[in-house]
């Protein structure tokens, strides 16, 4: 059923179709190495297969889905730190502007 097919169009005025519904994204936040092997693996697990490095010292699991936006935002904010922030496309993606797809 057409959302718009209520609503009356001047003529030769087209409406936009609304933006795909996607999958909500799914993300693992990275963690940091950790000596314990309690919070995060440790650097022996860290270098072998089931790890992937994103930064220094943190790590994600590879099961993690890299090609999804948002895991590579959630990545990337990680090293902004407590008081950093997503700004920009990152930002848009985030809130649903699904315009702005990469």
């Amino acid at each position: 059923m057409d959302p718009h097919a209520d609503l009356v169009a001047p003529s030769g005025a087209h409406f936009l179709r609304p933006p795909p519904r996607l999958r909500r994204p799914q993300f693992v936040a990275a963690v940091p190495v950790d000596p314990s092997g309690t919070v995060g693996p440790t650097r022996g697990q860290a270098r072998g297969r089931q790890w992937r490095r994103t930064a220094a010292g943190l790590c994600v699991p590879t099961a993690a889905v890299f090609d999804q936006p948002a895991q590579r935002i959630v990545e990337a904010s990680a090293l902004a730190g407590p008081i950093g922030g997503v700004t920009g496309w990152a930002s848009l993606h985030l809130a649903g502007a699904r315009w702005f797809e990469e």
